[in-house]
């Protein structure tokens, strides 16, 4: 009994947190078509900043937004 509450801790656990690391910034979802289009450096890095994005880096995520024009 103990190792199935346990288990079944460990999985909610789990199931909650990958939930969690998948929600978006708040400032992002706000974001305007202008917006993206005039992003800075510093709006990057502060909106991206714990986010796989930052691996496009700045370039990357114009050249993606270009393309989606």
């Amino acid at each position: 009994m103990k190792i199935h509450l346990v288990l079944h801790f460990q999985n909610q656990m789990i199931s909650s947190s990958l939930y969690t690391s998948f929600q978006a910034n708040p400032e992002l979802l706000s974001f305007t078509k202008k917006d993206w289009e005039e992003i800075t450096e510093d709006v990057f890095k502060k909106v991206f900043k714990n986010s796989a994005v930052k691996r496009t880096k700045l370039e990357g995520l114009r050249r993606n937004v270009e393309f989606l024009k």
